[in-house]
């Protein structure tokens, strides 16, 4: 016989039974906190995909930084091999994205194409009514980052 009590003794000792509802209540916790079924449902997003950063509500979002930028979308996934951006607008939806929506959208998709490069980008605006999917244009990023030392001039007149 073991001097070592066996796992099934500790589980049922009553600091045993304490330990095991703790782990229970921190795994619960710390898998909540990946996965929000009401974030994920916003942006249509599958429910397996992992929340990476979440700017809604009382949640404070990660601010990204890359090519002299920094944002930060609403929320972002992570699903296998792809990151999903995702923005939220509190209106109905359009037929179309705004070019200030297109634009914003692309120079966060762009951002997570430089931060994340072996991962496919999508994107998502979720309005009032529905979810709009956004292409990623690495063309139109180019641009738009190529304007920033001119707008950087023209704010120095302000």
């Amino acid at each position: 016989m073991s001097v070592w009590p066996s796992l099934v003794e500790i589980a049922l000792s009553p600091w045993g039974l304490v330990l095991v509802v703790a782990m229970a209540a921190g795994t619960a916790a710390w898998i909540h906190g990946r996965r929000n079924p009401a974030v994920h449902g916003m942006f249509e997003v599958a429910a397996n995909s992992k929340l990476l950063s979440c700017d809604l509500g009382k949640r404070q979002g990660k601010i990204y930084r890359c090519d002299g930028l920094c944002g930060s979308p609403d929320a972002v996934f992570r699903q296998g091999k792809t990151i999903i951006v995702c923005d939220y607008k509190d209106r109905p939806m359009p037929r179309e994205h705004s070019l200030y929506v297109r634009f914003q959208m692309i120079l966060y998709m762009g951002m997570m194409a430089r931060l994340f490069r072996r991962h496919k980008i999508e994107g998502k605006v979720g309005y009032r009514d529905g979810v709009m999917p956004i292409s990623h244009c690495e063309g139109t990023y180019a641009e738009l980052i190529r304007l920033i030392p001119s707008l950087k001039q023209a704010r120095k007149k302000f």
